[in-house]
């Protein structure tokens, strides 16, 4: 009895490994599959990027149709960043849906739904950190190395913004570093002086009450709840 007992232990021990098994294998392999098509879906639409199509906007009426909450197009120099940038009609969507609307754990580049872009001072946008090196993976590159790239361009409909980076850093999900409204000017330039003391590069970049800012935003999994912001200036 105590055999024929261990013997079907050994055999549930079996079967429930290889169980375990054959669903790491099916959730790997769904993975590799979601990397891939995300990738397709932007190399189909990169022929739309703005910053390689002469009038601005062709680029950006075509990607219109394709997706009626396109913004902007996202360049940040010697990174993978180029992306269209879209904004929903909450902060939900966007975070499992790609730019076509299609269910994707990459989500799409957005900006909040609350600001009125690259009207308010800050304009809030929104990417996930792939563990492939897709959409704002390459954020944590710049963190790393500050002096690969300190500038960061955005193709609107007819015109193309440029910024410099004025501060990088990491910190919890608080919800003081995503403000976009100060009722007087002085809380506004303290509110930049803030996120320029918290950055890990030294950028002394002229700031004022005039500033308009943008804030990049990906996750930061070094600790709970985590997050990885950099906030760059308008200069043109």
């Amino acid at each position: 009895m105590n055999n024929q007992f261990k013997e079907v232990s050994r055999k549930l021990i079996l079967i429930v490994s290889i169980t375990v098994f054959i669903i790491s294998l099916i959730n790997f392999y769904k993975g590799v599959k979601e990397y891939y098509n995300n990738d397709k879906l932007y190399r189909g639409i990169s022929n739309l990027n703005p910053f390689e199509n002469n009038d601005l906007n062709i680029a950006y009426d075509e990607l219109k149709e394709l997706n009626s909450d396109y913004t902007a197009w996202l360049y940040i120099p010697n990174t993978n960043i180029s992306y269209p940038i879209v904004k929903g009609t909450d902060n939900s969507f966007y975070l499992n849906h790609n730019f076509l609307k299609e269910e994707s754990k990459a989500g799409s580049i957005f900006i909040d739904s609350n600001v009125n872009e690259f009207e308010d001072k800050n304009t809030i946008i929104y990417g996930h950190y792939m563990k492939d090196g897709s959409m704002f993976a390459d954020l944590h590159k710049i963190y790393s190395n500050p002096s690969s790239t300190n500038k960061i361009y955005i193709a609107t409909k007819n015109k193309i913004l440029k910024y410099e980076i004025f501060s990088i850093f990491k910190d919890s999900a608080n919800i003081s570093n995503y403000q976009t409204f100060w009722s007087a000017d002085e809380d506004y330039i303290n509110y930049l002086n803030n996120l320029a003391s918290k950055s890990n590069n030294n950028y002394n970049t002229s700031l004022n009450k005039n500033s308009s800012i943008i804030t990049l935003s990906t996750c930061d999994f070094n600790y709970s709840n985590g997050r990885l912001l950099i906030v760059a200036v308008l200069f043109e």
